[in-house]
């Protein structure tokens, strides 16, 4: 079900559910190079601060990339870590 609707299942067994247009092709293909986020104490704490999404946009944005890793560093590693 998940994949009729255009969303990558978690398991490979169901990609044929996909189909088989490029948008199914380059799904298949990026999800079969894919990592799994390791385990952090702080991982929901970063997901629940808005700091992903906001560092994202900024990348769409055109921002400098040095700069803005050096500066977004400094905000995850804490809260990786646990802290606030």
């Amino acid at each position: 079900m998940i994949g009729e609707n255009g969303l990558g299942p978690a398991n490979s067994d169901y990609t044929s559910s996909l189909g088989d247009d490029q948008f199914a092709k380059t799904l298949i293909e990026s999800a079969s190079n894919s990592k799994l986020t390791p385990a952090a104490v702080g991982w929901a704490g970063v997901e629940a601060s808005g700091k992903l999404e906001e560092f994202f946009a900024k990348v769409a944005d055109g921002a400098d990339l040095t700069a803005l890793t050096a500066e977004y560093d400094a905000i995850f590693t804490p809260l990786l870590n646990g802290q606030r």
